[in-house]
């Protein structure tokens, strides 16, 4: 089904387990680490805390943590935690946590913004944040597997912006196609998804567990294209009674599952 061949990211790094020298001690940042790194490079990153704002914008990329507690943390000015752009095909972000973000325009407020292809984020833990624990926008063949996501956010009572644990959508031009969101533990996402596709094509979400959102999953067209061919499989969905403060009007409001008409070919088991 959709979804299942977008592991290979992480097949292209020898291994290595000594950190980036400088990182541990600060003078050399994350940023400069990555850009000083040639495509197919793996980084190992001790465990601190880093400024955010960091930009991926090459190939065959890897941010791997040597131990627990490498923490990105976005400064005033940050809107994302790790932004992967369209050049950055093949990236692995492997147990690297985001800790809060700034509110900015949609396309902005995450922990990972990915426009890269064959992106695989796993081993993190993504919390406080206002628009999405990780976004993948016109992306293909990409994962997100064995992520925590807390709290996300914004409530659309605060403004048109939503909030969402993990998505795959477009921008109104390229599908994103063939992911995978998988054993993914997402909680308390605020007024709207826990896991979320826009006109996806062939999008998996397979034993994640979704707890404290107002929604648990929801598969519905984008301005230009329904939802196809997607799993929706072995999830499990705990979902929290009426909350008074929010100011949500809209419907499917605790709903567990919701598929918007179009979905044309969609497939779930025991959820």
């Amino acid at each position: 089904t959709g979804g299942g061949q977008a592991m290979g990211s992480m097949d292209f790094f020898g291994p290595s387990v000594t950190p980036y020298p400088g990182l541990a001690s600060g003078t050399v940042t994350l940023q400069g680490a990555i850009d000083a790194s040639a495509a197919g490079s793996r980084i190992y990153v001790p465990p601190r805390a880093y400024p955010g704002g960091i930009v991926i914008d090459k190939a065959r990329l890897a941010l791997v943590h040597t131990a627990t507690g490498v923490v990105i943390v976005p400064g005033a000015a940050d809107t994302i935690g790790i932004s992967i752009t369209a050049n950055g095909d093949y990236t692995l972000i492997d147990g690297i946590d985001v800790s809060g973000a700034r509110m900015g325009p949609e396309s902005a407020g995450a922990g990972v913004w990915c426009l890269g292809d064959h992106v695989t984020v796993r081993n993190g833990t993504f919390k406080d944040i206002p628009y999405t624990g990780i976004g993948f926008l016109e992306a293909a063949f990409c994962v997100a597997e064995d992520n925590v996501i807390d709290n996300i956010l914004c409530p659309e009572s605060q403004g048109p912006m939503n909030g969402y644990g993990i998505f795959f959508s477009d921008s109104g031009v390229t599908r994103s196609s063939d992911g995978l969101a998988q054993r993914n533990t997402i909680r308390n996402v605020r007024d709207w998804h826990g896991l979320d596709t826009h006109g996806g094509l062939r999008i998996s979400f397979l034993d994640n567990h979704v707890s404290s959102c107002n929604r648990g999953l929801f598969l519905t067209a984008s301005a230009i294209q329904d939802s196809d061919d997607c799993e929706v499989s072995r999830n499990t969905f705990d979902l929290p009674t009426r909350r008074r403060d929010v100011l949500n009007t809209y419907p499917y409001n605790q709903v567990g599952i919701t598929i918007v008409a179009g979905a044309l070919g969609t497939y779930g088991a025991d959820n």
